[in-house]
C-alpha cells in the first residue's frame, strides 16, 4: 500500500470544496432570511409598532424572494418571445397642427412572430428592462435608425426621427458612451430622444449632464406620456426639456367638459413655458 498521505489529502479537500459548492447557496438563503428577520424586529423597535409584526418577517422575506423569482420568470418569458421572433421598426409621422405637414418621424420598436403577429415592446420590454437588458435594445434601435436614415438620404429625403430611450441609457455612464459614438457620425444629426418622466428624475444631475451632451450634437429632447406620471415641471427644467409629448389619457378625457377645460390649461401652461407640444392619440380619437 501507498504511504503518500497527499492523494487523501487531495480527495478530503476535492469533497469539502463539492460541499461548500452544493451547501453555500442554502446557506447563503438561511442567511439572509436571518437578516430579514433581524432588520424586521430592530425597524418595529424603531418605529415602536411592536413585537407582533416580528413575526411577519418570514412572510415578508418569502414575498421579496418570491417577488423575485417572479420577475426572473417574466424576464425568461420576454427573452424567449424575442428569440422567435424579429425586431423592426414602424415609423409615425408627427404632423403639424398648422399646416398639416410631416414635421417629423418617431421609430416604433416591434417585434414579428412566426405566425405573422406583431406585438409592442410593452409586451416584452419591460420585462428585459428590468433584468438589465434595456441599453442592448437602445443600440439596437440607433443602429437601425441609422441604416435607414442613410438608405433615405440616398433617395435625397431627409426628416428628423426621435428614438425611444429607457432609463438604462441615460443613467449608466458606460451606456451612454456607448450610445454617443454611435450618433457621432451623419446619422447623427437631426434625431430626437423620447423619455419617461420617470428616467429624468433618476439621478438629475447626470441625467442633466448626459442630455448637455446629448444636444451638444444637435439632439432635441422630449418627454413621453406627460400626465401618467409624476408630471413634475420642476423635473422638466433641471433637464430643459425641448417638448413634451402629452398622452392620450388626457386627449381621450376632452371629450368631457371637465377633462377639456384640463387639456387646455395644461396646454397653454405648458406653451407659456416655453416647450413644444405634441399631442398623442389624434389619429385614433
Amino acid at each position: 500500500l501507498s504511504t503518500d498521505p497527499w492523494p487523501l489529502v487531495g480527495m478530503q479537500v476535492l469533497i469539502l470544496l463539492t460541499a461548500i459548492a452544493v451547501y453555500r447557496p442554502f446557506v447563503r438563503q438561511m442567511a439572509l432570511a436571518q437578516s430579514m428577520t433581524e432588520f424586521s424586529r430592530h425597524l418595529a423597535e424603531q418605529l415602536g409598532v411592536g413585537p407582533s409584526q416580528e413575526v411577519d418577517a418570514e412572510r415578508r422575506y418569502a414575498q421579496s424572494l418570491a417577488a423575485l423569482q417572479a420577475s426572473h420568470s417574466e424576464a425568461q418569458e420576454a427573452m424567449k418571445l424575442v428569440e422567435r421572433g424579429s425586431l423592426h421598426l414602424y415609423y409615425q409621422p408627427k404632423l403639424s397642427a398648422q399646416t398639416g405637414r410631416v414635421t417629423g418621424l418617431e421609430a416604433l420598436l416591434r417585434l414579428e412572430l412566426p405566425d405573422g403577429s406583431v406585438l409592442g415592446p410593452g409586451r416584452f420590454l419591460p420585462a428585459l428592462e428590468r433584468a438589465g437588458y434595456g441599453d442592448m435594445f437602445d443600440s439596437w434601435v440607433i443602429k437601425q435608425v441609422s441604416l435607414d436614415r442613410a438608405q433615405w438620404r440616398d433617395r435625397h429625403f431627409e426628416c428628423s426621427v426621435a428614438i425611444n430611450l429607457t432609463a438604462a441609457s441615460l443613467a449608466d455612464d458606460r451606456a451612454f458612451a456607448s450610445m454617443m459614438q454611435q450618433l457621432s457620425g451623419p446619422e447623427g444629426e437631426g434625431f430626437e430622444v423620447e423619455l419617461l418622466e420617470s428616467s429624468l428624475a433618476s439621478d438629475p444631475a447626470k441625467v442633466k449632464s448626459h442630455l448637455e451632451a446629448l444636444r451638444s450634437r444637435g439632439g432635441k429632447v422630449l418627454v413621453d406620456d406627460f400626465g401618467t406620471g409624476y408630471a413634475n415641471l420642476a423635473v422638466f427644467h433641471n433637464a430643459d426639456v425641448d417638448a413634451v409629448k402629452i398622452d392620450r389619457s388626457l386627449l381621450v378625457g376632452a371629450a368631457e367638459p371637465r377633462g377639456a377645460q384640463l387639456y387646455r390649461e395644461i396646454c397653454s401652461t405648458l406653451l407659456r413655458l416655453g416647450y413644444r407640444l405634441v399631442a398623442e392619440g389624434v389619429e385614433t380619437v
